[in-house]
């Protein structure tokens, strides 16, 4: 099947939790097995509603905060302001489930394999895609916006509450200061909506992104790959070859996450490499990533890797060029110390907009995808020999 075709089935919206998201999964692992792959699914603990959940606990720990003040609770404005960026730290640095847990699931990862007949190989080439989608209020560049006034007012609470507390002692001069802080008050419950908005608000929107870019054409190529590598046995002859489906990439990367915790000594031991792809087919040439992680931890992709990729790219007269740091499903692998690059098309300065409605197939150049599969099938050699 082209990947035009495995697109078309599969571009619809497909947010964790949904029944839709399960089909995907299901397509998958049923193609790669009818390809002749050998094929097996992982299971992992999934937050469904991980941004929504904690989205809403975080504005109402602010909304707590305002009312412990009001009522000249400094203790417990203090442990509001307090909570809430402890949550917020805890879930998306630190990916430990704490009130996410509410919307608890469980999560599947799909891995479809490829490799000598006989022996152990001594190399492992995972190519991997995540294949759910997600539906935000703002676009990436409009929620940045958010993102940072909401960081600050998250700041601006705890300094507020730690200011009330220290004029716990009544007198006429601390009433009215005690009044005069209800503006950062009031200024960090704002900032906190928006943030709030930011994270679980798509449910307002009904153009629901159909995640035809983000990311279904990264899924269709590699689909179309695993094709190729059961007709194609020297493209894993010697070594193995695994095309790697995480779910909960919306949702924090908790699929790569999972996957990476359970298998870290195996891929060290494999010597595994990874070429994680994201938002591909669009307008713009190919992109290797310098990075991905959190927002307060970045891991630089693997040198060698990124080598790799340009001496190829320049052989098949694709061409390639670097890009910024990416938050996808790399930055398990590379936080483990384990070899990773992503790569992706887009035009530098020109960023687009993916968790909506516009993320439709009509923004999808068809012939990259063919044109990266080659270059995959060049990457799986060249990295498979060295």
């Amino acid at each position: 099947m082209a990947p035009w075709e495995i697109l078309n089935k599969i571009a619809i919206p497909r947010p964790n939790g949904s029944k839709a998201v399960d089909s995907t999964a299901n397509f998958i692992a049923d193609y790669c097995t009818r390809a002749g792959l050998t094929v097996t699914e992982e299971h992992f603990l999934l937050r469904t509603a991980m941004q929504p959940v904690v989205g809403l606990f975080i504005l109402l720990c602010a909304l707590a905060f305002v009312f412990f003040l009001l009522k000249r609770r400094p203790v417990w404005a203090l442990l509001f302001a307090l909570l809430a960026p402890a949550i917020y730290l805890a879930e998306f640095e630190l990916n430990l489930p704490t009130v996410s847990l509410l919307s608890a699931a469980q999560g599947r990862t799909i891995v479809a394999e490829a490799g000598p007949r006989s022996g152990a190989a001594e190399q492992e080439i995972i190519l991997a895609a995540h294949y759910d989608s997600k539906t935000e209020l703002f676009d990436h560049q409009a929620r940045k916006i958010f993102y940072n006034f909401g960081a600050v007012s998250l700041g601006l609470m705890l300094v507020t509450a730690i200011a009330s507390l220290a004029l716990r002692q009544p007198s006429a001069s601390n009433n009215a200061v005690r009044y005069i802080l209800l503006v950062p008050a009031i200024i960090s419950v704002l900032g906190i909506t928006g943030l709030a908005l930011s994270l679980g608000g798509g449910f307002l929107r009904s153009d629901k992104s159909p995640g035809a870019r983000d990311n279904g054409t990264a899924v269709a190529v590699l689909l179309t790959l695993a094709d190729d590598l059961a007709n194609e046995p020297e493209l894993s002859e010697y070594w193995r070859v695994k095309l790697v489906f995480f779910g909960g990439e919306e949702v924090n990367m908790q699929g790569s996450a999972a996957y990476v915790t359970q298998h870290r000594q195996e891929l060290q031991d494999a010597n595994a490499r990874l070429i994680n792809l994201e938002c591909l087919a669009g307008a713009g040439p190919l992109r290797h990533h310098s990075g991905s992680g959190t927002f307060l931890r970045q891991y630089p992709s693997d040198p060698h890797l990124i080598s790799v990729v340009e001496d190829v790219a320049e052989e098949v007269r694709q061409p390639v060029e670097p890009a910024g740091f990416m938050h996808d499903d790399s930055a398990a692998f590379l936080k483990a110390s384990l070899p990773a690059v992503s790569l992706s098309h887009s035009l530098p300065g020109h960023p687009d907009s993916y968790h909506n409605g516009t993320d439709s197939i009509d923004k999808v150049m068809p012939g990259k995808m063919e044109e990266t599969v080659s270059l995959l099938k060049q990457l799986i050699v060249r990295i498979g020999r060295q």
